[in-house]
């Protein structure tokens, strides 16, 4: 089941966002406390982080780092995961250097 759901944003501001059920035990339809945003900046950050450590290894002229984040409810909580957002897979790079000119 999917629903609108109110987020609170870590400066007290509020979004609104479609989120699902990931507990079948939870039932979203009866919930209306705001959830915290928290999750989803920590996916988000980490992710960013650990890629960019990667990248610093190999040191691309050009980087392009595309991903999806979904969010669900779970036992009253919002959650924040990577979501495939095609079939195409989950996280899309894209590297690019320079060439040398001689």
């Amino acid at each position: 089941m999917r629903k609108v759901q109110a987020i609170e944003m870590p400066d007290g501001s509020t979004i609104h966002a479609e989120v699902s059920a990931l507990d079948d035990e939870y039932d979203i339809s009866m919930s209306e406390q705001k959830l915290s945003f928290n999750s989803v900046t920590e996916i988000v950050e980490k992710t960013a982080l650990e890629l960019h450590r990667a990248l610093e290894k190999v040191k691309p002229d050009q980087t392009t780092v595309e991903f999806s984040v979904a969010m669900g409810i779970e036992s009253g909580n919002l959650l924040a995961f990577l979501a495939n957002a095609s079939s195409k897979g989950t996280l899309k790079v894209a590297l690019k250097w320079g060439s040398e000119k001689k």
